[in-house]
C-alpha cells in the first residue's frame, strides 16, 4: 500500500489541465468581434511563424475553428455558424403534427472560464497545443 500511494500522487499531478498564456508567440495588433455579424477578427502585426498554426477560438462558451484566412495577418472566426444548426421546433395541437422535431442538441461545454469580453486562441506551436487569453474589442 506504501508504494501504491506515492505512484498514486504522481499521476494524479501529471493530469493537469491546459495552461493558458498571456503572452503568444505572434503578435497581435487587435481583436474584434462584431455582434451585427457574429464574427471574431484577429488582426497580426506580423505574419504567423512557419511552425505556429492558429487552430481555434474560445469565446463566450463557444469553440469556432478558424474559418477564414484573409491574406496572412487577418483571421476570422463565425459564430453565427451555431445559430444555423438550430432547426424550428413545431408545435401544434395535434402530437402527430410535432413529428420529426429533433431534441436540442447539447452545447459542448468549453473547458475555461471566461468573461464576454475574454477568448482562448489555441494554437499549435512544434506540435504542442498551446493557449493564449485574449482581451476582445466588442463592436455593437
Amino acid at each position: 500500500m506504501k508504494n501504491i500511494l506515492p505512484i498514486l500522487i504522481v499521476f494524479l499531478m501529471s493530469c493537469s489541465s491546459a495552461q493558458v498564456s498571456n503572452n503568444a508567440p505572434f503578435k497581435v495588433n487587435s481583436i474584434h468581434y462584431k455582434s451585427s455579424s457574429k464574427i471574431l477578427e484577429l488582426t497580426l502585426k506580423n505574419p504567423l511563424p512557419q511552425d505556429i498554426t492558429l487552430t481555434a477560438v474560445y469565446f463566450r462558451d463557444t469553440k469556432v475553428e478558424w474559418t477564414k484566412n484573409t491574406g496572412k495577418l487577418i483571421f476570422n472566426a463565425d459564430f453565427s455558424i451555431n445559430d444555423r444548426i438550430e432547426r424550428p421546433l413545431i408545435l401544434h395541437a395535434d402530437p402527430k403534427k410535432e413529428f420529426g422535431n429533433q431534441p436540442p442538441v447539447k452545447k459542448e461545454k468549453i473547458p475555461f472560464e471566461l468573461t464576454d469580453n475574454e477568448c482562448i486562441i489555441s494554437y499549435i506551436e512544434k506540435g504542442e497545443t498551446k493557449f493564449y487569453k485574449a482581451i476582445v474589442t466588442i463592436l455593437e
